[in-house]
């Protein structure tokens, strides 16, 4: 409440008869003193309130609460405990060529590919795929004699497959997918902000 008494260190009622001296904690949980602490030992320091270990390795800030019960808070993605990077919440994979990136329920922020960026053929291309579909070699022709761009191939979950190359000028790549799964692949050009892609095969 805005303004109320209810503060850390203010007296309050945890509902336990076995503790005295009740406090609001600075995390505003309402805990007293034990006389026999929650291990059992008179006057012990283990009292409710007090950090302690639950054994949960995907839990932290264990505490013991008013009734010597040791839990913590679950740790998000980031182990943060009791933080807010949950699976299904937004994060960011660093990834260019995706978007809507979240956390899956292992916690691994990924992203989908991104259908909206301009199809790189025709008038529009920057370079050329050949042979399409491959058994996983291929060429790369750059058609830009002037223009500098970064070279990306990504899966169609949109994990980087291989790694951008700077490519200058007009000229011819070599590149070899043979070691990826059959499957769907996007090569993505990206220059001064702006990208083109070329959906690609590989069959084996």
């Amino acid at each position: 409440m805005p303004g109320g008494s209810a503060a850390p260190g203010t007296p309050c009622n945890d509902n336990n008869p076995q503790t005295s001296d009740d406090t609001y904690t600075a995390n505003c949980a309402c805990v007293g003193t034990l006389a026999n602490d929650c291990l059992g030992v008179p006057g012990g320091a283990a009292q409710p309130g007090t950090a302690c270990d639950d054994g949960n390795a995907i839990t932290g800030n264990d505490v013991y609460n008013a009734f010597c019960e040791c839990s913590g808070q679950t740790l998000d993605c980031l182990d943060v405990p009791g933080g807010f990077a949950l699976p299904g919440t937004p994060c960011d994979d660093a990834n260019a060529g995706t978007e809507n990136d979240v956390y899956t329920v292992g916690c691994e922020c990924v992203g989908t590919i991104i259908t909206s960026i301009e199809e790189g053929t025709g008038s529009n291309a920057w370079f050329t795929v050949q042979p399409n579909p491959s058994n996983g070699k291929f060429q790369l022709n750059a058609l830009e004699v002037n223009t500098a761009m970064s070279i990306a191939v990504y899966d169609a979950t949109g994990r980087v497959v291989k790694a951008p190359i700077l490519v200058s000028g007009k000229r011819t790549l070599q590149m070899d997918l043979e070691d990826m799964a059959s499957g769907v692949y996007h090569v993505l050009a990206t220059r001064n902000g702006q990208q083109r892609a070329i959906r690609i095969m590989v069959q084996h």
